[in-house]
């Protein structure tokens, strides 16, 4: 029995003179204050009564009984009841006719106006509980933000007993105004069931939505069960056929089938389908009665072409008056709205930059904290292994990731827009930062990283070739600077460096490099916040009989010559320290003059050195200052 705890406080009760066969008018006003259930309010109106005393009838013509007040939650409700109700105490029945209630309120985020539920009859029983509409028609107007809803429902038949629940088929328009605005056409075979379980064997809906930046179209088909005890409704059979377009992008259509669950606490779903040629899957769960809904989703794609999705690359702008770089800001906001674990698998994944295979990922959202545990696939031709952190409270990110095997190239072309090496090895980082604008993050990274390629080459210039110029430098005592180019390249073999990240700058202090003719060493650092490099390396020719130019390098062999590399990274100088080689060359020199001074025995010019200092002396100075 349900529970009722209130008070209704009469302000005024008028009324005509009551007999049998003579129609009394009534008016009143009252204000109604109750607690269970949760009704306050002014209750107001007028009505006629014809009763007859002999037979237990009852007739009440209702001329505009209204309330006013909050109902259930409903706030500022007014609501207006016309018609007209007959009731037989013999047979313990009610009969109306012409029912009109119109309402206005809001519930929630949702404003309702100029609303209605009509019914030609109603008609009900107490002994064998009965009740029978026909003629149902609903009238929704309203306001939800920026979105305006109107919903229009007729249904001619509904009837419900303890046992049963039958009714004829029903139809009609749902429309969603706003920025895009949708339209969803309705009709349903009549339902059957009792009151644990109501079944719709057929619903079919036909959903369009067209404005500037896309239009849709698609057709659900599905059965549909309600639970009214548990306020709970199941879609199963469900089938979607749908096509989206927008303007830019390719046509996406979509097509899926399934089941799936809901009522106001929580959700569960199974879908499978394709996108276009993509196939997929998904299930999952989701408790929609928390502050923020927690998701459980697990999903799998054959493909997923992510560029049918996004918009296209943006073609490059006419030259234009010099503009500030646009700092985009850092938004982890989304991570608020809901928590959850998810799983995503796809044998590929395309998009503008990369295209990923045997892609895993494994993620949770906790209060604002993503943590991506697995991250996994192959991509650069090789293979990339991770994880990763992000918190929206103070828009921190951190990456833990290596990549094996892949093309240093592709790599740095598609994470940073830059061309600067060639290769194919192993690159690893484990860096954290944090900011609200990108150049925020980049110029917060802290961390580590490393990386170790084979057979590749340094973009921009071609030591071998500057340093060909060496007898025409030496003697000048010149340094010489050498401008990036794109067509210049310094081939390796293997290339092994790791970096310190602190504030946005990576240093470095054990870079090795191999080549043919080169040993390559280095210290120094990336200013990866203002994009900027100051490093210093140091190159020693060594064999000379293969590699770029090798025969004409024979005179190097051995010595040591600094090149310093400075300035932005998309427009590397290259400055080789020729001052610093001959004042070196000098010193070998005079080191010479002194073992001959002293008598000292010389090595034949023909044997090979022992050291770095006899190569400078039997190679360098022989050569260089005949």
């Amino acid at each position: 029995v349900a529970k009722v705890d209130g008070t209704v406080h009469v302000a005024t009760l008028t009324s005509g003179r009551v007999a049998r066969g003579v129609d009394t008018p009534i008016e009143l006003s009252t204000r109604v204050e109750f607690r269970e259930p949760a009704v306050n309010g002014e209750l107001s109106g007028r009505a006629t009564l014809s009763p007859d005393f002999d037979s237990g009838r009852l007739r009440v013509n209702v001329q505009a009984l209204r309330f006013k007040g909050d109902v259930l939650g409903a706030k500022a409700l007014q609501a207006q009841i016309d018609g007209q109700i007959d009731w037989d105490a013999g047979a313990r029945s009610v009969q109306a006719s012409a029912l009109v209630l119109a309402l206005q309120g809001s519930l929630g985020g949702l404003t309702v106006n100029e609303s209605t539920l009509s019914l030609g009859t109603l008609k009900a029983t107490m002994d064998q509980p009965s009740v029978t509409l026909a003629d149902l028609a609903l009238k929704v107007r309203g306001q939800r933000a920026q979105q305006s809803l109107a919903l229009d429902l007729t249904w001619p038949s509904l009837s419900f007993t303890e046992k049963t629940v039958t009714g004829s088929p029903l139809q009609g328009v749902l429309k969603l105004g706003g920025a895009q605005p949708v339209q969803v056409e309705f009709k349903a075979t009549g339902p059957t069931g009792d009151a644990e379980r109501v079944s719709v064997a057929r619903l079919d809906a036909t959903v369009s939505s067209a404005s500037a930046a896309r239009t849709l179209r698609g057709d659900l088909l599905a059965a549909v069960q309600l639970f009214p005890k548990a306020r709970q409704v199941a879609l199963s059979d469900l089938q979607l056929d749908a096509r989206v377009e927008q303007p830019g992008l390719q046509p996406v259509a979509l097509a899926a089938s399934g089941h799936l669950t809901a009522s106001p606490t929580d959700a569960q779903w199974k879908l499978a389908g394709q996108a276009n040629d993509d196939r997929f899957a998904s299930q999952g769960s989701a408790k929609l009665d928390r502050a923020r809904p927690y998701v459980e989703m697990a999903a799998s794609f054959d493909s997923l072409n992510l560029d049918t999705l996004l918009p296209p690359a943006a073609a490059p702008a006419a030259p234009a008056a010099p503009a500030p770089p646009a700092d985009p800001k850092v938004d982890l906001s989304a991570l608020n709205a809901i928590d959850g674990r998810f799983s995503l698998s796809a044998a590929r994944l395309v998009t503008q930059k990369i295209s990923v295979d045997q892609l895993r990922l494994q993620a949770a959202i906790d209060d604002g904290h993503l943590t991506v545990s697995t991250l996994d696939g192959r991509v650069w031709d090789g293979r990339v292994q991770g994880s990763a952190q992000a918190w929206s409270r103070d828009s921190r990110v951190a990456v833990k990731a290596q990549a094996d095997g892949v093309d240093v190239n592709a790599l740095l072309r598609a994470v940073g827009g830059k061309d600067l090496l060639e290769g194919r090895g192993r690159v690893s980082v484990d860096v954290s930062s944090h900011g609200a604008q990108v150049s925020a993050l980049r110029s917060n990274l802290a961390g580590s990283s490393s990386l170790a390629l084979r057979d590749g080459a340094i973009k921009g210039v071609n030591l071998a070739k500057s340093f060909r110029q060496a007898k025409a430098v030496l003697t000048q005592r010149e340094d010489v600077a050498v401008a990036a180019s794109r067509d210049e390249k310094t081939d390796f073999s293997a290339l092994d460096a790791s970096f310190r990240l602190r504030e946005g700058v990576a240093r470095s202090d054990d870079l090795t490099m191999k080549s043919p003719f080169l040993r390559l060493g280095g210290t120094g650092e990336v200013d990866i916040g203002r994009s900027r490099i100051d490093y210093t390396v140091r190159a020693t020719v060594a064999d000379t009989s293969k590699g770029q130019g090798g025969a004409d390098l024979a005179a190097l062999r051995g010595l040591t010559i600094p090149v310093l590399l400075s300035g932005p990274l998309d427009a590397i100088d290259w400055k080789i320290q020729w001052s610093a080689v001959a004042a070196e060359a000098a010193k070998a020199r005079v080191q010479e003059k002194v073992l001959e001074k002293l008598g000292l025995p010389q090595r034949d010019g023909d044997a090979q050195p022992a050291s770095p200092k006899d190569a400078l002396k039997e190679r360098l100075l022989k050569g260089l200052f005949r």
